[in-house]
């Protein structure tokens, strides 16, 4: 960040925000990240921003991952669509919640996103959640059904043989673990009661490779509660069922009657999941949200007015959703899935809104706008490049080492003339080009200065995972070479495939290469050698042969 944002330092607006005095404006979500990474460079703190859904919550995201980097980042999604059947939860989300929850504990500067739903949800308190966290070391004496009523209590899954995380497997003596803080599943081996070794151990062929001292295992789940107060949940959730019961008709009632009964009886044998999360709120007496985790020195709401209305939005349509469900026996009469936003803001200090539309000339205005000129060649913007030294601006191109290798060649091969820089260095009046991975470009509006990315000049923006696989059933590629002829893998956009072979195909006049990728109907895709990370090698339980994903189908979103 430091070679090329200099100059946004000086701009008045980073000051005036780290001292929450004005009205602040951006134009859109590009420039509230480079306003937020800015003022986060020039006073690392911790930052909360909140968005009004989860798609903007996205963008701003993907837009800081270069600008700060991921770990300097902490993105806490939630669901909008409310839902009474377990099948609709999504893993990946949990597991990027309880990575959040775990990162937040720690006290550093970090920036975090969320967006109106993920900031209502109801989370348990941090003293509960600290408390249900397993810490185990080599020599402790432990009594193992404890472990694994602990466990259990936290959400993860019994299996014969671990496959993805938030799963557990007891063999004898040994103990099989694979937590959401964790990159790699833990082994730890019993004897008696006393813990003789912990080591980690690969998803993929189940072997041990490494030993360490000690692990601390997070719950596997946000909805934690007092052991008394699990045990009243038959009671609680009978007692809500006759007050519906009594609105309903009697086939209606008995429908109802039948899916609460169906409820308790998984939570007596299985323990709660996040199926239970629609009777949360039945079962605390005060309300916790991320920001009790978090406790951030700095809240932005990004566009106030819309948040207040998203706010609105959901409490409606899921009041509207859920009155359906009760008249025909499918849900209790009243739930509450969202903690009232107003209150739920009281939870933190600070705050400064920021609008995207003027007030008045007092308005403190972030001078930066993004670029929406993209081209469908590099020729193409070698042209857009000429028309904005035209116009006397001055333009640095922003490539990362694999994309600046390609891109000098073009230039050589063109006699395009064009001046390396470093740091925040301003080219003469060639093209400038700076070795940085910058996500999307800018302007700098008052300086004259824009700034290129891969997007613009390759018309090619780099697909950021939602969750960074904190929730994992793939094994990570760390080269291509790891792949065998007839592999499963697993593309982060198109879904499950069988890898065929590396090959070389001409582009443009460029050879390029690829790793080829079989798919159902004959579909076949190809992924450029350096976007490998794109694709893990498909894990899962020994003898499963997956179903191969449609290119172009509805089956993989």
């Amino acid at each position: 960040m430091e070679k090329i944002f200099e100059r946004l330092k000086s701009d008045k607006m980073i000051p005036s925000l780290l001292n929450k005095k004005g009205r602040f404006v951006v134009h859109d979500s590009l420039s509230l990240a480079l306003l937020v990474s800015t003022a986060f460079n020039v006073k690392p703190q911790k930052m909360c921003v909140i968005c009004e859904n989860l798609y903007n919550a996205q963008l701003v995201y993907e837009e800081l991952i270069p600008l700060v980097g991921d770990n300097n980042l902490l993105f806490f999604p939630q669901d909008e669509l409310v839902n009474l059947d377990i099948e609709a939860y999504s893993k990946e989300m949990l597991g990027q919640r309880l990575y959040v929850l775990e990162k937040a504990l720690v006290d550093e500067p970090k920036i975090l996103i969320c967006h109106i739903a993920s900031l209502t949800r109801y989370l348990p308190s941090k003293e509960l959640y600290v408390k249900n966290t397993l810490h185990l070391k080599v020599g402790d004496t432990v009594d193992i059904k404890e472990v694994i009523k602990t466990l259990i209590k936290q959400g993860f899954s019994k299996v014969s043989k671990i496959d993805a995380s938030l799963q557990y497997a007891l063999r004898g003596d040994i103990l099989d673990i694979y937590p959401i803080n964790s990159e790699t599943p833990i082994r730890i081996e019993l004897f008696d009661d006393e813990i003789e070794s912990i080591r980690l151990f690969n998803i993929s062929d189940q072997i041990s490779y490494k030993d360490i001292d000690s692990v601390s295992i997070f719950p596997g789940t946000d909805l934690l509660l007092e052991d008394e107060i699990i045990a009243k949940i038959p009671a609680v959730l009978k007692e809500k069922l006759n007050e519906s019961k009594v609105f309903l008709d009697r086939e209606n009632a008995s429908t109802l009657e039948k899916r609460i009964n169906d409820d308790i009886y998984r939570i007596k044998e299985y323990g709660i999941d996040e199926n239970f999360y629609k009777y949360y709120s039945f079962f605390i007496d005060r309300t916790y949200n991320i920001l009790d985790f978090f406790n951030p020195d700095l809240t932005l709401i990004y566009k106030k007015e819309e948040c207040d209305n998203a706010y609105k939005f959901l409490i409606e349509q899921s009041y509207a959703y859920l009155q359906e469900l009760f008249k025909v026996g499918q849900g209790l009469k009243s739930y509450s899935f969202f903690e009232d936003y107003v209150e739920a803001l009281n939870h933190t200090s600070s705050i400064v809104n920021i609008h995207t539309t003027y007030l008045n000339e007092n308005d403190i205005e972030l001078k930066v706008r993004s670029i929406p000129e993209i081209s469908s060649n590099v020729t193409k913007s070698f042209e857009m490049i000429s028309n904005y030294i035209d116009n006397g601006k001055k333009v640095i191109v922003c490539l990362a080492k694999e994309q600046l290798d390609a891109y000098l060649e073009y230039l050589n091969g063109f006699n395009i003339e064009y001046q390396m820089i470093k740091n925040d260095e301003i080219p003469s009046s060639k093209i400038g080009i700076l070795e940085y991975k910058l996500g999307e470009g800018f302007e700098l509006i008052e300086q004259d200065i824009i700034y290129l990315s891969a997007r613009e000049i390759f018309g090619y923006k780099e697909h950021i995972s939602k969750f960074l696989h904190r929730y994992k059933s793939a094994k990570v590629l760390k080269a291509y070479t790891d792949l065998e002829k007839g592999d499963y893998v697993v593309h982060e956009e198109y879904g499950i495939g069988q890898f065929e072979e590396v090959l070389t195909l001409e582009i443009d006049n460029v050879h390029k290469d690829f790793l080829k990728v079989k798919y159902a109907k004959d579909g076949v895709l190809y992924v450029p050698l350096e976007q490998f990370k794109n694709v893990r090698k498909f894990v899962s339980r020994e003898g499963t042969v997956p179903k191969l994903s449609t290119l172009g189908g509805t089956d993989w979103a």
